[in-house]
């Protein structure tokens, strides 16, 4: 998956939180195998995994937290420049890291900065 299919995603989500999904007419609506691979793309992307299998038992338990104890972990979604989110993409798949850890990471180096 790409940055613009990351960005189309994104954009779904915040239309769904707006009541404003409606189908797009230059999708054809998926049925049957070709419906079950796409949501199985689309799991796999959203839990960043590389298999069905994984995907699914996360979707099961969720994301780890990360403060024991203490319910669910805050999420914050940032929007990024194209440039940026290609060398995001780029650092995680050479460091064989998370997006999430790597921003994670520059939240904490910003955090310890200031």
């Amino acid at each position: 998956m790409n940055a613009h299919d990351d960005q189309h995603y994104w954009d779904l989500d915040e239309q769904a939180e707006r009541g404003e999904l409606r189908p797009e007419p230059d999708n054809p609506v998926l049925h049957g195998d070709a419906a079950v691979a796409e949501g199985q793309r689309i799991l796999m992307w959203a839990t960043e995994t590389d298999t069905i299998e994984e995907a699914l038992a996360m979707a099961r338990r969720g994301h780890p937290r990360l403060s024991p104890g203490q319910g669910r972990s805050p999420v914050v979604r940032a929007r990024l420049e194209e440039a940026d989110y290609e060398a995001l993409e780029a650092l995680a798949e050479r460091s064989g890291k998370s997006q999430s850890e790597l921003v994670r990471q520059g939240v904490k180096l910003v955090l310890a900065s200031a």
